[in-house]
């Protein structure tokens, strides 16, 4: 089995596993991470609308001259890199999607839902402080990826009943416009250390 398959099919267990956790914790608690879950129109053109501001903190992460966010990028070159570089765009759609789903169910559909029996801002930012640890690669990550919860907790509370569904959408489309731009970022560094490499 090459690294590619090897990290595909860990990543698609690691978020399946994550969608199961929130369906045992759930179970143990009296909530249904899915049960906010609803489908029409005006869920799915927020959770696509949504994706523009997300898209925006990546480009600054991507783009920023700032030490912090500097060691983000190399992380995520040499340790996801080359893997996204050698997968198909659908491998890396469907990655994405386990990703926002099996997340959103655990973070939003769960610890959101189950903290905010104790209030609204007691649910929303103590779930975006476990999304932030669960990414605690470094500790700019970890703050990041707290601010990306907020705003995915937030995604999750527009409609009344809130709906899961929002969240689920801007996260995975997100996630997969990231990782193809990761890919590309790769594929386009390696192209020039070889033609460098031609050169001398």
């Amino acid at each position: 089995m090459s690294r590619r398959d090897r990290f595909l099919l860990f990543a698609a267990g690691f978020e399946t596993a994550l969608a199961i956790l929130a369906v045992i914790l759930g179970l143990l608690f009296r909530i249904n991470p899915a049960g906010t879950l609803r489908f029409d129109w005006y869920a799915i053109g927020w959770g696509l609308g949504a994706v523009a501001p997300a898209l925006l903190l990546f480009g600054m992460v991507d783009s920023l001259p700032l030490e912090p966010l500097r060691r983000i990028r190399r992380l995520l070159h040499t340790t996801l890199g080359q893997t996204f570089a050698a997968c198909h765009p659908l491998e890396l759609l469907v990655l994405a999607a386990l990703a926002g789903i099996g997340e959103e169910l655990l973070f939003r559909g769960f610890f959101q839902v189950w903290l905010g029996q104790w209030g609204y801002w007691t649910g929303i930012i103590g779930a975006s402080v476990l999304f932030g640890l669960a990414h605690a690669v470094t500790p700019t990550y970890a703050v990041l990826a707290a601010l990306m919860g907020l705003y995915f907790g937030f995604l999750f509370d527009l409609q009344d009943p809130p709906n899961v569904l929002i969240p689920i959408l801007t996260h995975a489309i997100y996630d997969w416009i990231a990782f193809l731009w990761i890919a590309r970022e790769v594929r386009r560094e390696s192209a020039e250390y070889d033609r460098v490499g031609d050169e001398t």
